[in-house]
């Protein structure tokens, strides 16, 4: 997208919706991926591959008129919760062992184990060796024992409280881990996790949950690979280092501190990416390290200095989106109006996109009439209106049109658009008009609403990328 197309100029106007139109085909288009909030990932890509710092690359997707880079307490640890629910086997339920850390096929670390039953008294225990609990344990004290790697047991201990705390000891050259040998019920059974920190196991409700207080360092090595490769450009990967610990940290759980199984996130999750130490990658620790415990952070309205909730994606398309359009109420009211993440143009001086290498950078859904639009929409009930009577979005060049002369009128918004439509061009909210049982119907829901129905219901072709959804017509 060239700067001409980001003010609109040379659009045409596009001709209204007619009866006699409405066997005609169109796709649904759009730029980027995701909610389009504060820090892109492939922007910043971009943006290093254009020579700028990763202060300089957050300081442009958190607004530098309201963030600046700080610290965090080195011993700030989160609690991540690794095993959500998990009934204990009728016989012999393993736990834990010591963990091991392999650089470059050698084995940098052999962690011993300690846990704080009464009558452990201060012993470790070898790398190899398990903590397993006998019998179902789902009432009443818990009965454990520590077996060798033949399965021979070497001591019991009876736990009243049925909650333990299990200790990595340093052993090696490496940091102390531990290797949890549960499988979640929503884990697959190959996701055999290492983890640096103390690991806590308690019973919720008759079943196992395993926490890990993870480093906060030792969390953000973790993450970071599974975000962005080890292939991107350094000043890149250190920007994300920054936002992960940022976002996380901002979002600590800190009503449940003093609960034994509290936790801050769940590991396994749809969204989060923490995996232990085994995700970890040297390259992009090497980012991570150089900014060590660094934080963005914010003055709020009462003076007070806030961690930014540094919000991440994948692809902007060209321009970051403001929060409150995006995280909406299922009609589409807005949402919270955060001052850093208020969104805007994504592009260089010469108006080029800093994401356009990515392939989501554009994307487009298979043809379709009105007809067959309103079937997909008729699946669930926010979205069912019967047939629709017009196409319920416009096309791109009508909303840069739009867009400029908001501009025109008043340089001083930050988010010109159509009201319906963020500076990005996402939706905010979408009506839609149809007739259903020989009655006119009429529906305002959000756009995240739009493209979840869509992408769930459509059938064939591509997913809708973004809630920046534009029409396109489909010449015959």
């Amino acid at each position: 997208m060239t700067l001409a197309a980001v003010v609109g100029l040379g659009a045409q106007p596009v001709a209204a919706d007619s009866a006699s139109a409405s066997k005609a085909r169109y796709r649904l288009t759009g730029h980027g991926t995701d909610h389009g909030v504060g820090f892109s990932q492939r922007g910043a890509a971009g943006r290093a591959r254009a020579g700028q710092t990763y202060d300089q690359i957050l300081l442009h997707y958190f607004d530098s008129r309201t963030t600046f880079l700080g610290t965090v307490d080195e011993a700030l640890k989160l609690r991540t919760l690794v095993v959500r629910s998990r009934t204990p086997s009728s016989d012999v339920t393993a736990l834990v062992q010591g963990g091991q850390i392999k650089v470059g096929g050698e084995v940098l670390e052999r962690s011993r184990w300690t846990f704080d039953t009464p009558g452990v008294d201060g012993r470790t225990f070898p790398t190899s060796w398990r903590l397993v609990l006998v019998g179902p344990g789902r009432t009443g004290p818990w009965q454990l024992e520590v077996r060798d790697a033949a399965g021979t047991t070497r001591a019991r201990f009876t736990d009243g409280d049925a909650r333990v705390t299990v200790t990595p000891v340093p052993h090696g050259a490496g940091p102390a881990v531990t290797k949890v040998l549960l499988r979640s019920t929503r884990t697959s059974d190959r996701l055999k996790y290492t983890y640096a920190g103390i690991i806590r196991i308690g019973r919720a409700d008759g079943r196992i949950r395993v926490v890990n207080h993870v480093p906060i360092e030792s969390f953000v090595r973790s993450v970071v690979p599974n975000e962005m490769g080890a292939s991107n450009f350094p000043e890149a990967l250190k920007a994300q280092a920054v936002a992960t610990r940022s976002y996380f940290i901002a979002g600590r759980n800190k009503g449940t501190l003093d609960r034994f199984l509290g936790f801050d996130l769940e590991a396994n999750r749809e969204g989060h990416s923490y995996e232990g130490v085994r995700s970890e990658n040297p390259v992009v620790s090497e980012a991570v390290d150089a900014t060590a415990y660094q934080i963005l952070r914010w003055v709020d309205g009462n003076g007070s200095r806030r961690i930014v909730r540094a919000f991440y994606h994948a692809v902007g398309g060209g321009a970051t989106e403001a929060s409150m359009n995006v995280f909406t109420t299922e009609r589409g009211r807005p949402g919270l109006r955060v001052p850093y993440l208020m969104g805007g143009p994504d592009v260089d001086e010469d108006g080029d996109p800093y994401d356009a290498r990515s392939p989501m950078y554009e994307w487009q859904s298979r043809a379709l009439t009105l007809g067959q639009l309103s079937r997909i929409l008729a699946k669930d009930p926010r979205t069912n209106v019967g047939k629709l009577r017009s196409w319920p979005v416009g096309t791109e060049r009508d909303f840069r049109e739009r867009r400029a002369a908001a501009l025109l009128a008043d340089a001083r918004d930050r988010t010109p658009a159509p009201e319906n439509r963020g500076t990005s061009g996402r939706l905010t909210w979408i009506t839609l008009k149809g007739v259903r049982n020989g009655k006119k119907v009429e529906k305002r829901v959000a756009g995240w609403v739009f493209k979840q129905v869509f992408n769930k219901h459509r059938g064939t072709g591509p997913e809708l990328g973004s809630t920046m959804i534009f029409r396109e017509r489909v010449d015959d």
